[in-house]
């Protein structure tokens, strides 16, 4: 059993959904306060509060844009080795689930693939990345880096992924 820290009833573990990070695996909120169904008149209040504090941020972040990309600069050079270390890990993990049986075809299809994200984050201002469907670093699972393992989706689905493929 767990308690729900939005509605604060106690419930079985199934009504949870899964969160990686957590110690217990599970998220902090129920399913129902998650999609705003429970009978608490908070989780209304919560969405509005969401909403409002998100167009805030955005207001504030459009407002002071400059003081934004020094933040992320200085984020940048104060954790470079942290960021190299992660970045490089990718990378390898990348090229060791890419096949050597891959066509000179495969590798064009996939490098317009990146293409088709970069386009379309310039037209819409939207940013989207090329996802792979079975992650390359998944629990239970790993995918591969081949054409048919990816498409382009926008980054906040990718991110709402969160790495995860349901087996």
């Amino acid at each position: 059993m767990k308690t729900c820290s939005r509605c604060k009833q106690e419930k079985s573990f199934e009504f949870f959904g899964k969160h990686s990070k957590n110690k217990d695996g599970l998220q902090y909120y129920c399913k129902a306060c998650r999609v705003g169904v429970c009978a608490s008149s908070f989780s209304k209040t919560s969405n509005e509060q969401r909403l409002k504090r998100s167009n805030a941020t955005k207001e504030w972040r459009e407002l002071n844009k400059e003081k934004v990309q020094t933040y992320a600069a200085e984020y940048k050079k104060v954790n470079r080795a942290k960021l190299t270390a992660l970045e490089r890990k990718r990378q390898v993990s990348k090229l060791k689930r890419t096949p050597k049986w891959l066509t000179e075809s495969d590798y064009l299809y996939m490098q317009c693939l990146y293409q088709v994200a970069a386009m379309r984050t310039k037209e819409s201002g939207q940013e989207w990345q090329v996802d792979h469907v079975i992650p390359l670093q998944g629990k239970k699972v790993s995918g591969l880096h081949v054409p048919s393992n990816l498409r382009v989706i926008p980054a906040i689905e990718n991110q709402r992924k969160n790495n995860l493929y349901d087996v």
